[in-house]
């Protein structure tokens, strides 16, 4: 009796293998691309639902310009840019993939975060981003001629961490943002951050 039920668990296995087997090599199922939820799913545990981080040092990618993840995706793929993580979950989509999910991300609203920032630096800040960085960094951060990154709102936290791999070479820093950050001490260099960070409803304290 045991040999027999043996026998047919046996034969079901084999049946589903084939079964498993022709359906991964079916036309319809391996032309089928995947959808954007099903690509971008994976990026939510780290950058939040539709893209908006709850992850102190991890970037906001809701409303993030096409070109700007697209670019950063590649270079994390390429190992031209330096990444904890990154580098290695970009191993694995395609470039067809990337520009699904920058599609997906750069139609999302960016939400606000509550932060708590010091007062006096974001007041300093908003000096030094007048004299250093508006030329470049506009509305919501940015300008969209260039297509720098959004800055408005993100976590400082983040923020921080992309100045000091920035300050560090660990990222080459465009010719004009170095020319103005190299005159900029590093006290100075954090209020600025502290007013982006801070251009959206927040707690400032």
């Amino acid at each position: 009796m045991m040999l027999c039920k043996n026998k047919r668990f046996k034969r079901l296995i084999r049946c589903l293998t084939v079964l498993t087997t022709v359906c991964a090599l079916s036309p319809a199922a391996s032309a089928a691309p995947a959808s954007a939820e099903m690509l971008v799913n994976a990026c939510f545990s780290c950058h939040g639902t539709v893209g908006n981080s709850a992850g102190l040092t991890l970037p906001n990618l809701a409303g993030t310009p096409k070109q700007i993840i697209l670019d950063a995706m590649q270079e994390f793929k390429a190992g031209d840019r330096a990444s904890s993580l990154m580098g290695r979950i970009a191993q694995g989509y395609s470039d067809a993939d990337f520009g699904v999910m920058a599609d997906f991300f750069s139609a999302q609203k960016p939400q606000p975060h509550a932060q708590q920032l010091d007062a006096a630096k974001v007041a300093l800040g908003a000096t030094l981003v007048e004299k250093n960085c508006a030329e470049c960094h506009i509305t919501q951060g940015r300008r969209a001629s260039d297509d720098p990154p959004v800055l408005f709102g993100q976590w400082l936290g983040f923020l921080q961490l992309q100045m000091k791999l920035y300050t560090e070479r660990a990222r080459k820093m465009p010719l004009r943002m170095s020319a103005k950050v190299q005159n900029l001490a590093p006290p100075e260099l954090d209020a600025i951050l502290s007013y982006y960070a801070s251009q959206n409803p927040a707690l400032i304290k």
